[in-house]
Order: C-alpha cells, then structure tokens, then sequence
C-alpha cells in the first residue's frame, strides 16, 4: 500500500470518528459534508457514502479534526 492510498484510507476513518463524535459517540450519522451521486448509489448507507465522497480532501479533514473541543 503506497502512502497516497494509506492517506486516504486514514481520511476516510477520520471521517467516521467525525460522525461518531458528532452523536456523541451514540450513532453514525453523516455530519453534513453531503455525498456524490456515485456514491450514494454505491454505498447506500449514508455515512459510508458521505466517508467514501470526501476521502480524498485531507486537508478539509484535518481542519475539521482541529474544531474538535478538548476536555
């Protein structure tokens, strides 16, 4: 596995960690980045299709990831 594909596996992951933090580690909802048709007819849940259409923006990623509140 070359890094750009270990970036994108991590961003994707990174994504579901957004969603479980948006529901308060109670569920995995999208968190609103919204999803491309592709994927949404690929993937029909809609976290995976939402994880799947931005897995390739890190840096929008990371910069979610820093607006988390630390306890």
């Amino acid at each position: 596995m070359g890094p750009a594909t270990r970036c994108q596996l991590i961003t994707h992951e990174m994504i579901h960690v957004l969603q479980h933090f948006s529901r308060g580690l109670k569920g995995v909802d999208p968190i609103g980045l919204g999803s491309s048709p592709q994927e949404s007819l690929r993937h029909p849940e809609p976290q995976e299709a939402e994880a799947y259409s931005h897995q390739n923006q890190p840096l929008a990623i990371l910069q979610l990831l820093q607006r988390l509140r630390r306890p």
